[in-house]
């Protein structure tokens, strides 16, 4: 019998990369707002067309010839050449090209850039035959330069290491390892001898390095992050750090002679080396005995890619299991498909849950990542920094030992086929092995893990547990229904006006603030008299002035039903929509655009130190207040003197995650000299340009839609809405805010009860009220901070 005679086997197809990912879509529609996940998505589409294709056929190009060297030329001089494979170094343009640097630099996606690239990356990782490792480093890199490069670092290679074009693009290494301690860097032999003596070093200086480099993953990169001692302090102490260019001025090696490649079990296609350095110069970054501390920020970088790359492998191996199960039949031709075999199917589900387990790890990490890059700490909880720090190189050893715990298991659901490399898994888990290695060992990464809790006192730990209770007391599936309401639908319609009438344009629902109401607040203002003409204006009166339970008048938010985008001010930029938006996500779909003016997401009325219902507010569990839930723009001012803090560690009380922010003062916008004050937001020129812009472009706002000139310029219709809006706010906060003589009208001089005023027939939320049964239902707050449902009199 000829090999064509008998059963054919069909070969299996892989599915597209992305669409066929759908636990890691759902993942990362939770982790966007809907904006930025439209925009990943619509390139994640097109992207996954490209890696079937062409880029998918350049790994297999980087497979066909491993690096070598020529260390001599034919007169016996000493070259040091480095040879890779066509396949590699087009996969390395194609990684500039695809921003794979500059997505995470540029943060066009702002805090979520991370997870932007790193979802393109997780596509991409296993069909790039490790470059991902060249340019985690050269990540790494592109950040520390950021930080603590000099001006001139910054300005001549930074812009190498984040462009888009591949001509001009540069790869970077790090070099750390030695042959005495490894992992340990503290007994570093290198040493670094100043060019010139006159005083103290300073960054930039040019030092003289010698010593010997263990491993060199990026031996083709053009520049280095090398440690090196530069003082007699034992112990890292005496470590600084050094940009190395691995070329001179004329093309020369710079000092630097590759020793010899390694011959490495996997990641074949990468040039790794062991490198002697004679009289190599370097350029000092950060202050002389820092090297330690200022090249762990690359330390993360990597480790997270590492994370990402072992969970992208395993991924990758169960697509190829699974598709292979669609083909396969059991007991020959006639017989059943693997995929419709219990056992089979039940065998591939245990690997399935790790692989969304270390997926759902990695991207937790990379999430907090951004937010720590895009804004500092001064925008992070207590609890997201030290989680950041502890669970770093937690994710790295977990990923690492997971993946390739777990790969050989969907190995075998392929039978003989899944050990042939053609089926590339064995590539796969012998490329990821090197990430229980590579950047610490499960043991070093586990040391690293207790000078965390000891350096924190136990606080890291602690903010650990707190946060690992509050979800595992949380229920089990998250209810989608929405919360019941309290006030009748009958009430709520009456409460929405529209001035103008509905013509069938687009609804633009407005929400005023605290102490005023609908056409107090709005009909003065741009947002009526010129959207008018385009847009179907409508506002509501919440109940009593908005000053009753914030629960009860974020009901009128919830009961619209029809498509809008909504524009609010004060607390009903912030805590009114955003509450009615989380407990009643029936409503997101109709809602397409929400844009807060001076919104108060973290502070002020209804929100005191230690708020129940701040807690429940910003929940960060799936579905909670703490990030947008549809697209959202946050425009506030940093003169704001209602709504605190606006600027400083704790500020803005304006920020809301996954929504674009945005303050007049930014230098984007109209710069410090642009003045406005709380009740002014309703009628800045600039506020309500940003406006325009997100709600005809979306959110976040395109700048380049922004007219800075006319825009900043403008003055608003300022003085009868400041006065209109002191006229409506309760006593106590109208002569705090009012000047002499401001604010005293009829309400105020018949209201001698201030504790608990009677405006309309509502009652006054004169203390913080119980939070309702539904809140602690979505497992936004503890069973003990709920008490019984509304009994408001009508």
């Amino acid at each position: 019998m000829h090999i064509q005679d008998g059963f054919q086997q069909t070969p299996y197809s892989l599915p597209p990369a992305w669409d066929s990912e759908l636990a890691f879509k759902a993942l990362l529609r939770r982790q966007l707002p809907p904006a930025t996940y439209a925009a990943l998505d619509s390139e994640l589409k097109a992207f996954q067309v490209r890696l079937a294709g062409p880029l998918r056929k350049l790994g297999a190009l980087a497979d066909m010839t491993e690096p070598s060297v020529t260390q001599f030329d034919q007169w016996g001089r000493r070259v040091d050449i480095l040879h890779t494979s066509e396949g590699w170094r087009k996969i390395k343009d194609e990684f500039a090209a695809e921003g794979m640097v500059s997505t995470f630099m540029e943060r066009k996606q702002g805090e979520h850039s991370r997870t932007f690239g790193f979802a393109k990356l997780f596509l991409w990782a296993p069909d790039s035959r490790m470059v991902g490792c060249p340019y985690s480093m050269t990540d790494g890199c592109a950040r520390v330069l950021e930080l603590a490069g000099t001006p001139q670092m910054k300005r001549d290679v930074l812009p190498k290491l984040m462009t888009r074009d591949p001509k001009e693009a540069w790869t970077s290494g790090q070099w750390m390892t030695e042959r005495p301690g490894g992992s340990d860097v503290s007994l570093t032999e290198t040493v670094a001898r100043p060019t010139t003596s006159s005083g103290k070093p300073q960054p930039g200086d040019k030092f003289i390095l010698d010593g010997f480099k263990w491993f060199s993953s990026a031996t083709d990169g053009n520049v280095s992050l090398a440690l090196a001692r530069t003082s007699e302090a034992k112990g890292s102490r005496g470590l600084s750090l050094f940009l190395v260019k691995l070329r001179d001025e004329q093309g020369g090696p710079n000092g630097i002679n590759i020793h010899r490649l390694k011959k490495k079990y996997g990641t074949k296609a990468i040039p790794t080396a062991e490198l002697s350095l004679n009289g190599t110069i370097g350029e000092l970054i950060g202050e002389p005995g820092q090297g330690i501390p200022i090249i762990s920020t690359v330390l993360n970088i990597t480790r997270l890619h590492s994370a990402s790359h072992s969970a992208a492998g395993l991924a990758r191996s169960l697509s190829i299991a699974k598709a292979f199960a669609k083909v396969r039949h059991v007991g020959g031709e006639r017989g059943t498909l693997l995929i419709e075999n219990a056992m089979h199917t039940s065998t591939l589900l245990q690997s399935e849950l790790v692989s969304r387990a270390l997926t759902q790890f990695a991207f937790g990490l990379i999430t907090l990542m951004g937010k720590d890059e895009a804004h500092g700490e001064g925008r992070m909880s207590e609890s997201e920094k030290w989680r950041l720090r502890l669970l770093t190189p937690v994710v790295k050893a977990f990923n690492s030992h997971m993946a390739i715990r777990e790969m050989p298991c969907v190995m075998e659901a392929l039978g003989g086929q899944g050990y042939m490399e053609e089926n590339e898994i064995s590539r796969l888990i012998a490329d990821c092995s090197v990430e229980k290695i590579w950047e610490g060992t499960t043991n070093v990464l586990a040391l690293d893990v207790v000078r965390v809790i000891l350096k924190s006192k136990g606080v890291a730990i602690e903010q650990f547990i707190k946060l690992a209770a509050l979800v595992l007391a949380a229920p089990t599936s998250t209810p989608v229904s929405d919360a019941p309401f309290s006030t009748s639908t009958a009430t709520m319609e009456e409460a929405i006006s529209c001035p103008h009438g509905l013509t069938g344009n687009r609804i633009l629902f407005l929400i005023h603030g605290t102490g005023s109401t609908g056409n107090g607040t709005w009909e003065n203002t741009p947002y009526n008299l010129l959207l008018s003409k385009t847009w179907d204006v409508c506002w509501v009166d919440l109940p009593g002035l908005a000053l009753v339970d914030v629960q009860r008048s974020a009901e009128y938010v919830a009961s619209v039903r029809f498509n809008l985008a909504i524009v609010g001010h004060s607390q009903g930029a912030g805590i009114n929509p955003q509450w009615a938006l989380t407990f009643w996500p029936s409503i997101q779909p109709l809602v397409s655009n929400y844009i807060a003016l001076a919104g108060d997401f973290h502070a002020f009325w209804q929100q005191t130190i230690n708020s129940r219902y701040l807690g429940a507010q910003n929940s960060m569990l799936p579905g909670g207040g703490g990030r947008a839930q549809v697209p959202t723009t946050s425009i506030y001012t940093q003169y704001d003197d209602v709504i605190q803090p606006e600027t400083g560690p704790f500020g803005p009380t304006s920020y809301l995650e996954g929504a674009g922010v945005h303050s007049l003062q930014d230098g984007d916008v109209c710069g410090p000299a642009h003045i406005a004050d709380h009740f002014a937001m309703t009628t800045d020129a600039a506020a309500y340009g940003l406006a325009v812009a997100a709600l005809e472009y979306g959110s976040p706002v395109d700048m380049a839609k922004f007219d800075r000139a006319a825009f900043c310029t403008q003055l608003g219709l300022i003085p009868p809405i400041v006065k209109r809006s002191l006229d409506l706010l309760p006593p106590s906060l109208g002569n705090l805010l009012a000047p002499s003589g401001a604010g005293q009208n009829s309400r105020e001089t018949s209201n001698t009860n201030a504790q608990t005023p009677n405006y309309g027939n509502s009652t006054y939320a004169a203390s913080e009220p119980t939070l309702q049964p539904y809140v602690c239902a979505r497992g936004f707050a503890g069973p003990n901070d709920c008490g019984a449902a509304f009994s408001f009199t009508e």
